[in-house]
């Protein structure tokens, strides 16, 4: 039998969209590799628009109040006691149980007839002239349209390729797309080293600005976190100054630490002092006689050993910068403020003018090998 959809991908997004087709006289059916209900463990803070959605959907009405928390906003404490929050619009959002929210989207799937098949897994597909077939572990199914709902690294978009113009370009990412596409388009694309910025705009945090113009794999939040700081009464968030070279120097270095210890970021306001805490936790799972500034030179020997990578891979300075857009007009950070943060940065991690670790650095780290040049791409002076 043919199907209208054939979705593959039983989590929130794949089996909203099947309730969604399905109350509209359409024929679903959905596969999932694991067993309904699916629990994850991420994902659980539905926000006022997400609860309208579950609301049209006819999902909310199936969620019990024992599964469910409600929130009116979101609060960031740091270890010194300083706070930011905000406030959500529309009565705020709903922390659910993500088990508790799959089990009601599937017995919602199920009253609107979709097809669910548990435990099904896609071997292969094809495509006809007017169909999709699919090579799955339950027996084939055809289908008129396929929606890969198997997260964001979905293997069913990968093997289907990049088709169509625009396609291909999203697929190339903002830089080369932007370079792809000319005119200008590079000082609008939102990316820094190629890496896309996450959803805060940097011109009103000086300190996460710096952070990700500096960090070592482009605009990642989680790489450098100095928005920790403009989200703290230690400095002005709005004044780009050269005391946010040491703070963002901070923040890398223990969102590495982080890192290395398998610690989720989330974590960041629960220690008091986190190398020193770090080290408490190491000791006694492992045994090994760590204290908190060895730690702390860990994350900034992880910190430079990314930077010589990048280094030896051919990256420059000029690499260490924002989009135009988020440097110039109103609102924006400057070129030249920017440049003066970065300088401040380096002194504080003790690298050269243009970004180098220098030889000290590297010897004060334990990094030897590479102070006295070996897989070291460039020169800097002591």
């Amino acid at each position: 039998m043919r199907r209208d959809i054939a979705i593959v991908g039983g989590g929130p997004a794949g089996l909203a969209c099947s309730i969604e087709a399905a109350s509209r006289g359409l024929s679903v059916v959905l596969l999932e590799r694991r067993a309904f209900p699916c629990d994850k463990a991420c994902g659980e803070g539905v926000m006022p628009e997400g609860l309208r959605v579950l609301e049209a959907l006819g999902i909310r009405a199936l969620l019990s109040p024992n599964d469910c928390a409600p929130f009116r906003g979101i609060r960031y404490e740091q270890e010194d006691g300083s706070w930011a929050e905000g406030s959500l619009p529309d009565g705020g959002g709903l922390g659910i149980r993500r088990v508790a929210l799959s089990a009601a989207m599937v017995a919602r799937a199920r009253e609107e007839g979709v097809d669910l098949r548990e435990q099904a897994f896609v071997k292969g597909f094809q495509r006809a002239p007017n169909s999709v077939l699919l090579d799955t572990s339950l027996g084939p199914i055809e289908a008129s349209l396929l929606i890969a709902a198997d997260g964001l690294a979905s293997p069913l978009r990968r093997a289907a390729g990049r088709e169509g113009r625009l396609g291909e370009l999203v697929a190339m990412g903002s830089r080369r797309a932007a370079g792809a596409v000319g005119g200008g388009s590079i000082d609008f694309a939102p990316q820094v080293k190629g890496m896309e910025m996450p959803g805060y705009h940097p011109g009103a945090m000086r300190t996460m600005a710096l952070g990700l113009a500096v960090a070592a794999r482009g605009a990642d939040h989680n790489r450098s976190g100095a928005y920790e700081a403009d989200l703290s009464e230690e400095t002005d968030r709005l004044e780009a100054d050269p005391g946010k070279g040491a703070l963002a120097k901070r923040s890398e270095d223990r969102a590495a630490l982080m890192d290395s210890l398998i610690l989720c970021k989330f974590l960041r306001g629960v220690f008091a002092d986190l190398p020193a805490e770090a080290a408490a936790l190491l000791g006694l799972v492992t045994g090994w006689p760590v204290d908190g500034a060895e730690l702390e030179a860990v994350g900034e020997r992880v910190v430079n050993l990314r930077r010589l990578y990048n280094l030896r891979e051919g990256a420059t300075r000029d690499e260490d910068t924002l989009p135009a857009r988020f440097l110039e007009g109103g609102g924006g950070l400057g070129r030249e403020r920017l440049a003066a943060m970065i300088a401040a940065y380096d002194s504080a991690r003790g690298w050269s003018a243009e970004g180098v670790p220098t030889p000290g650095t590297l010897r004060r780290l334990g990094l030897d090998a590479l102070a006295a040049g070996g897989n070291h791409p460039r020169e800097a002076s002591p």
